[in-house]
C-alpha cells in the first residue's frame, strides 16, 4: 500500500529540501556542543577528565559538588528523571556514558551548569551584538527548538540562505571541529545518501517519534441514531439495512484526521500494520529530534504545545548494548522504509478509534468491560422523543431521561482526576440530541437541551462530565457535524492550538505491534509468556512491556489485558472479536423458529441458563473449536456466568456437556416466593451506592461470585434458582440463608433461619464476604463507585456508620420533621463478632431473638412450600438439588 503523506497545504520542493538540509546541519551543531563541552569541562576538571585519553563521563560526575548540582537541577525540574538515570543510573556516576551519548539539551545542561561559563549570562534571546559562547550555545539551541519543534516543513529559498549562514557563523565560532567548506558541502550533498543504515540503526536502538491516538465512544439507547452519526462523522455511506443495529460494538479503527481546503475530514487510514511501520521509521530518519535518546526529554519546553506532552518510553540505555538482540527487519521492508524516506516528508497520523456500543439495555453487563477513563464519550438521544417518555427494554421500560442517566453514571464510575486545565471532570462528555428536523423550531431544540441540563442540576458530579451540547439532524449537510469533529479533535488535544494528544514512542514499540498485528490474524487471544517472548525479541523488556506498554494499548483499546485472577495471563489482542463474542453468545435468540441452530440453543437463555452446545456451534462457524477451553475461561472469569455440571449433586449431562447459570440474562421471575416476611427484615442491612446508581450487571457478577462461595438456596433441575433483582444462599452454618435483593441503588441482605436463631458471627462474616466480593468487582470494573451501610427507617432509609453502631445504643434523626429515636443495638451482629453481642444490653439480646424467632417460622413456612416433611431439614433438601463451588 502506498503511504498517505498529509499535508493542510503542498509543500514546494525546494522548501522541502531546504528543510532537510537545515536538520543536516543541526546534526553537525550536535557534535559542535560536544566538542564545547569537552573543551570546558577539561578546564573547569583538570585532574578528572583529559578527552585525549578518554571521553567517559565518571570522574566529573563522580565529583560531589557536581553530584550536588545536577540533583538540584532535577528537583527544580531543569533536569528529569530520565535524564539523570543516564548520568547515575542506580545513583551512582555511570562508569560508560561519554560525551557522544549526549544530545543538544543535555549538552547545554552541563555546559551552563557544572562548567566555568557564566549561568547567569543571556543564554536564551541574546541580542546580536552579544557573541560570547553562552549567547553562541543558546542560538544553537533556539534554532534546533525551532526548527524540531514547529509547525513548519518546508523553509524559502531566502530564510534557508539567512538561516543557514548565521547558523554557520555560529558554529565556526565555537569550535574548529567542522571547516566552512564541511558545512557548505550540506548544501550539494544527496540528500538519501546520508548515512541512511546509521540512521536507521540508530533509530532502532534509541529513536521515539511522535504517535496521535485517541479513542470516542458513542452510547445511548437504541434507536437514536448512533451508527447514522458515526458514518456522518466518518463521511461514509450509511445503509438503512445492514446499519440499521448494531449487536454488542463496532468498532472503527485507524481512522485519521487531514484537513482540506479548511474543513477537518476523517479518513481511514493505514489498515496495514506493516505501513504503520514504515510510516514511523521514515518519520524517525527524516526528523533527527527523534535521535534523541529516548531516555531524555528537554528541561524546559521549547514551544507553549510541549508543556502537555506525554512521554510513553522507559530508560533503555541499557538495552543499547544488546542491539544484536533486536529483531532483524527483513531486507524487503527496510528497502521500503528507504524508498519512501527519500520522498516528501511525513506526517504522523492523527488517529481516532471509534466504538460504537448497541443501544439494547441486553448488551450493557458486557459493556462495562470496554468502558475507560481514556475514552471521550458522544452520549446520544432522540429530540423528538419527550425525556419522560418510556422506552420499552429487555425487562420492563426505561425513560429516556433514565437512560441518559445511567450512562453518565456509568461514565463517572470510571472517573479518575480532574482535568487541571479547567473545573468539568474526565472523561469528557458531548451530549448529541439528534433527529432536529423532527422538530419545529433550532428554539425548541435548545430548549429540550436546556431541560435536559436542568434535570441534571441536581446530579452535579455527573453533570460536571458534559463538556458540551449539540442539536443534529443526521440528514443534515456535511457542515452539520464540523463543529462536533472539532470539539473531539479539541478534546483529543489535535486543534491546532494544542498537542496534548502527542505522545512520544520508541520505534521499538510499532515493531511489536507489527507482529501483534499479524498474530491476532491468527488467534485473537494468547498467553502473557508468549507476548514477553514477542516483546524481548524487539528490545522491550518485561518491566517496559506490563508498565507502560500494556496498559498504554489497553487504554486505548487496541489489545485488553485486565490485571486480576484468572485474567492476568491471557491478553485479547482483538477486541472486535471479543465484543462479537460477547454479542453472539450472551444476547437472547433472534428467532425462535429454530431454523437457526445457535437461535434455537440459546432459548434458555430468558431462564438464565446456557449451554455448552451454544459454545460449540458459535466456535465451529468461526473456526476457532480449538479454544473454546480459552474463550469458557474468559467468559467465567469475567463473572458473566458460571459452569455448574461438575459438583458432587450435579453430575454432567448425559451428553457430557456442560451448563452454566447467566443471572444477567434472566428476563423474569418470581420474587414473591423468596421475599422474607417484613418482621424478618427489621435489621435487615442495606448496602448502598452513591448518586442512585447500582449498575445491574455488577449485581448479576456479585451473584457469580458468591455462587462459588456458597450454596444456592434452591435449585431447578440442577440450576441454581437465582433471579435478576435477587439470590439466596446457604450459609456456613448449613441452616441459616442469606437473601439478596436489589433495586436502583441498593442491595438489601437478610438472614433467615429455618432451625433457629444464627450465630451473630453469621452476620458479620456474611456481611464482610459480601463487602469482599462487591470491592473486587468495584475495583475491576467501576473504580470510581463506593458504597456505604444504611438501615431501615419507617419508609425510608438512614446511613450508618460500623464505629456508630458499635459505640452507641441510640441515636436521634430527623424522620418528617421530627426527631425520631433510632435503637442501633439490633444490628452490632453485623459490624461484629459474638463476643461484642453477649456485651451488649439484655433489651439488644431479647429484640434480636424475636427476629430470629420470626426467621424460625419463616423457614417452616419455606419448608412448607415446597412439600418436605416436617421433620426434614432444608439442608438435606439441599443436598438434593444444589452445587458446592
Amino acid at each position: 500500500m502506498a503511504t498517505a503523506q498529509i499535508f493542510p497545504f503542498e509543500i514546494p520542493r525546494n522548501e522541502k529540501e531546504n528543510y532537510f538540509r537545515m536538520h543536516l546541519l543541526l546534526e553537525h551543531a550536535t557534535d559542535v556542543l560536544r566538542d564545547v563541552l569537552r573543551t570546558q569541562l577539561k578546564a573547569a576538571y583538570p585532574g578528572l577528565f583529559d578527552p585525549s585519553k578518554t571521553d567517559k563521563l565518571f570522574d566529573v560526575l563522580d565529583n560531589l559538588q557536581v553530584k550536588h548540582t545536577l540533583l538540584l537541577l532535577k528537583n527544580r525540574k531543569v533536569r528529569n528523571s530520565s535524564q539523570m538515570k543516564l548520568l547515575y543510573p542506580s545513583g551512582t556516576p555511570s562508569t560508560t556514558v561519554t560525551t557522544q551519548d549526549l544530545d543538544i539539551t543535555l549538552a547545554v545542561v552541563l555546559l551552563r551548569n557544572i562548567t566555568n561559563l557564566n549561568p547567569h549570562a543571556k543564554w536564551e534571546n541574546p541580542p546580536a551584538s552579544d557573541t560570547s559562547i553562552e549567547a553562541n550555545i543558546g542560538r544553537v539551541k533556539t534554532y534546533r527548538n525551532q526548527l524540531s519543534h514547529g509547525q513548519r516543513l518546508g523553509i524559502t529559498d531566502t530564510a534557508f540562505q539567512a538561516e543557514f549562514n548565521a547558523l554557520k557563523q555560529v558554529l565556526l565560532s565555537l569550535s574548529p571541529i567542522y571547516t566552512s567548506d564541511d558545512y557548505d558541502k550540506l548544501l550539494i550533498v544527496p540528500l538519501d545518501a546520508k548515512d541512511f543504515r546509521a540512521k536507521f540503526d540508530r533509530l532502532c536502538a534509541s529513536g521515539a517519534v511522535p504517535v496521535y491516538r485517541q479513542r470516542v465512544a458513542i452510547v445511548g439507547p437504541y434507536g437514536v441514531g448512533k451508527t447514522h452519526l458515526v458514518k456522518r462523522l466518518l463521511q461514509e455511506e450509511y445503509d438503512e439495512e445492514t446499519d440499521a443495529y448494531t449487536p454488542g460494538v463496532k468498532i472503527y479503527r485507524h481512522r485519521c484526521i487531514v484537513h482540506k481546503d479548511g474543513r477537518s475530514c476523517w479518513v481511514r487510514g493505514k489498515d496495514d500494520p506493516e505501513d504503520h511501520l514504515v510510516q514511523h521509521m521514515v518519520i524517525g530518519i527524516q526528523n533527527p529530534d527523534a535521535f534523541r535518546r529516548v531516555d531524555q526529554v528537554d528541561e524546559e519546553p521549547p514551544v507553549k504545545s510541549r508543556k502537555v506532552e506525554k512521554v510513553i518510553y522507559s530508560n533503555t540505555r541499557e538495552s543499547e548494548t544488546e542491539t544484536a538482540s533486536f529483531k532483524i527487519f527483513h531486507p524487503d521492508l527496510v528497502q521500503k522504509i528507504k524508498s519512501v524516506a527519500r520522498g516528501e516528508p511525513v506526517d504522523p497520523e492523527k488517529q481516532i478509534t471509534i466504538w460504537d456500543f448497541g443501544g439494547q439495555d441486553v448488551y450493557y453487563t458486557t459493556h462495562q468491560t470496554f468502558l475507560s477513563e481514556q475514552n471521550i464519550y458522544l452520549l446520544v438521544f432522540r429530540l423528538d422523543v419527550n425525556l419522560d417518555t418510556k422506552i420499552p427494554v429487555y425487562r420492563g421500560e426505561k425513560t429516556v431521561k433514565e437512560f441518559i442517566v445511567y450512562w453518565l453514571n456509568s461514565i463517572h464510575m470510571h472517573t479518575v482526576r480532574k482535568s487541571k486545565e479547567k473545573k468539568s471532570v474526565i472523561p469528557h462528555v458531548l451530549i448529541i440530541g439528534t433527529h432536529k428536523d423532527k422538530l419545529a423550531s433550532e428554539v425548541a431544540a435548545d430548549e429540550i437541551l436546556g431541560q435536559l441540563l436542568d434535570y441534571l442540576e441536581d446530579k452535579q458530579e455527573l453533570a460536571e462530565h458534559v463538556y458540551r451540547c449539540f442539536a443534529i439532524s443526521n440528514l443534515a449537510d456535511v457542515e452539520e457535524f464540523d463543529e462536533i469533529k472539532s470539539e473531539i479533535e479539541h478534546l483529543c488535544g489535535y486543534s491546532r492550538d494544542r498537542e496534548a494528544g502527542r505522545q512520544m514512542h520508541p520505534v521499538r514499540w510499532f515493531q511489536l505491534e507489527l507482529d501483534l498485528a499479524k498474530k491476532s490474524e491468527e488467534r485473537p487471544i494468547i498467553y502473557i509468556k508468549e507476548l514477553r517472548d514477542m516483546a524481548r525479541l524487539v528490545g522491550i523488556r518485561d518491566a517496559e512491556l506490563d508498565e507502560m506498554f500494556i496498559p498504554y494499548h489497553h487504554h486505548l483499546g487496541d489489545v485488553l489485558h485486565f490485571k486480576v485472577d484468572g485474567l492476568e495471563n491471557i491478553v485479547i489482542l482483538d477486541p472486535q472479536w471479543l465484543a462479537d463474542l460477547f454479542s453472539a453468545i450472551m444476547t437472547p435468540p433472534v428467532s425462535k423458529s429454530g431454523k437457526d441452530r445457535l437461535d434455537y440453543l440459546k432459548r434458555s437463555l430468558e431462564k438464565g441458563e446456557l449451554n455448552e452446545e451454544v459454545f460449540d456451534v458459535y466456535l465451529q462457524k468461526e473456526k476457532m473449536t480449538d479454544m473454546k477451553n480459552e474463550v469458557i475461561q474468559l467468559m467465567e472469569h469475567f463473572d458473566l456466568m458460571l459452569d455448574i455440571s461438575k459438583s458432587v449433586q450435579n453430575p454432567m449431562l448425559p451428553s457430557g456437556k456442560r451448563k452454566f447459570v447467566v443471572p444477567c440474562m434472566l428476563k423474569s421471575n418470581d420474587l414473591v416466593k423468596y421475599r422474607p416476611p417484613e418482621k424478618a427484615r427489621e435489621i435487615s442491612l442495606f448496602i448502598s451506592f452513591p448518586h442512585g446508581f447500582f449498575p445491574p450487571g455488577l449485581f448479576h457478577r456479585l451473584i457469580i461470585r458468591l455462587l462459588r462461595k456458597y450454596k444456592p438456596y434452591h435449585c431447578v433441575n440442577g440450576i441454581p434458582d437465582v433471579g435478576f433483582d435477587h439470590a439466596s444462599f446457604r450459609l456456613e452454618d448449613k441452616t441459616s440463608v442469606l437473601h439478596l435483593f436489589t433495586a436502583e441503588k441498593d442491595i438489601e441482605l437478610v438472614i433467615t433461619n429455618a432451625a433457629g436463631p444464627p450465630k451473630p458471627h453469621v452476620y458479620f462474616n456474611t456481611r464482610q464476604t459480601v463487602e469482599n466480593e462487591l470491592s473486587y468487582l468495584q475495583k475491576t470494573y467501576c473504580p470510581r463507585m463506593h458504597f456505604g451501610h444504611y438501615i431501615r427507617v419507617n419508609h425510608g432509609k438512614i446511613p450508618i456508620e460500623a464505629e456508630t453502631v458499635l459505640e452507641k445504643d441510640v441515636i436521634c434523626v430527623c424522620v418528617e420533621n421530627a426527631e425520631v429515636p433510632i435503637d442501633l443495638r439490633p444490628y452490632r451482629v453485623w459490624f461484629s463478632g459474638e463476643e461484642a453481642v453477649k456485651k451488649a444490653p439484655l433489651v439488644a439480646r431479647m429484640r434480636l431473638s424475636e427476629s430470629n424467632s420470626v426467621n424460625h417460622e419463616q423457614g417452616r413456612t419455606e419448608e412448607k412450600e415446597k412439600g418436605l416433611p416436617h421433620n426434614q431439614s432444608l439442608e438435606t433438601a439441599s443436598a438434593q438439588t444444589s452445587s458446592t463451588y
